[in-house]
């Protein structure tokens, strides 16, 4: 919290009427700003894959901040169900998946938690079509 007083200028009682702890200010953070970012102006799921791996890339130490620090990552559901919308919305609007076949994003969510606990080694293009491939799997499953 001092470090986000200091940045921001702002009194800590004034973030604390927002945030009551720092977990509160991440998940804020992270769906206020990092998920509007990254969602802007894509029409379809692998420009939302790519705009993510290329935000995470972009903004590295930011992401691997907020990974190692916050408990985004240890909400498993949380993720699944980001993942889910944005698949549904994208991919197959008509045709959702179901509540009990969400756990198929799970993939998704174990591949960008490998590559952030690897300190993004692995290339761009490998996190991208290991993600796409997730994807495609997710659809050949409705039909």
């Amino acid at each position: 919290m001092t470090d986000l007083e200091r940045q921001s200028e702002k009194s800590r009682s004034v973030l604390y009427y927002h945030f009551s702890c720092m977990e509160d200010f991440y998940f804020d953070f992270f769906e206020e700003k990092i998920v509007a970012e990254v969602a802007k102006d894509c029409h379809n799921y692998q420009e939302l894959v790519i705009s993510a791996v290329d935000y995470i890339l972009e903004n590295r130490y930011l992401c691997l901040n907020i990974y190692r620090l916050s408990k985004i990552m240890d909400h498993p559901d949380y993720l699944l169900d980001l993942c889910t919308m944005a698949f549904n919305e994208y991919e197959i609007p008509h045709h959702k998946l179901k509540s009990q076949q969400a756990h198929l994003m799970g993939g998704i969510v174990h591949t960008l938690r490998i590559w952030l606990e690897s300190d993004l080694r692995t290339s761009r293009d490998e996190v991208i079509n290991r993600l796409l491939e997730h994807c495609n799997l997710l659809k050949s499953h409705q039909k």
